[in-house]
């Protein structure tokens, strides 16, 4: 019958076969060291008591070596211990990653230089200056943003007939 354990690090229920009792395991999510309890049966017989001194535990936490502990280090923005090879802080959801940082900032860039500002619209109710500041646009490397100011500067003429059959 497989024993229950709680990893105290990210909290997760995980379930050890019974040939683990009374020795150390690594959660599969985090890679922290967990301890899997001895069974009952094996701590009536062996007459063993569980652990509940602060110095048998300080020296069971000293005794795990290196390797089974997982890398951790904190993360810059919230404090949080998190993975040395995080790339996202699960906390705060700040990016690492330098390399990946670039890449966000990149993609918002693009993002906002492809809408249009007030003064593109501005632009754009003046049908001939909207069409040659749209194309200059697309020149210039921004053709998202070229390609809807031209669109808009030729629908204009069309709204302004529209709003002028209203008013007449």
């Amino acid at each position: 019958m497989p024993i229950s354990v709680k990893c105290c690090d990210c909290g997760r229920a995980l379930k050890a076969p019974e040939s683990l009792a009374g020795k150390k395991a690594k959660c599969p999510d985090c890679g922290a060291v967990v301890v899997v309890p001895d069974t009952k049966d094996e701590i009536a017989t062996n007459g063993a008591r569980p652990k509940t001194n602060i110095v048998e535990l300080a020296e069971d936490r000293a005794a795990v070596t290196s390797d089974e502990i997982s890398p951790r280090k904190l993360c810059p923005m919230c404090g949080e211990i998190i993975a040395a090879a995080a790339v996202k802080c699960r906390f705060c959801g700040e990016t690492l990653s330098s390399s990946v940082r670039s890449r966000e900032r990149q993609r918002t860039r693009i993002a906002v230089d492809n809408q249009l500002t007030a003064s593109d619209i501005a632009i754009c109710v003046c049908f001939p200056i909207g069409c040659v500041v749209g194309i200059v646009a697309m020149i210039a490397g921004q053709p998202a943003r070229g390609l809807k100011m031209v669109g808009l500067a030729l629908v204009m003429p069309f709204l302004w007939g529209a709003i002028a059959s209203i008013f007449r």
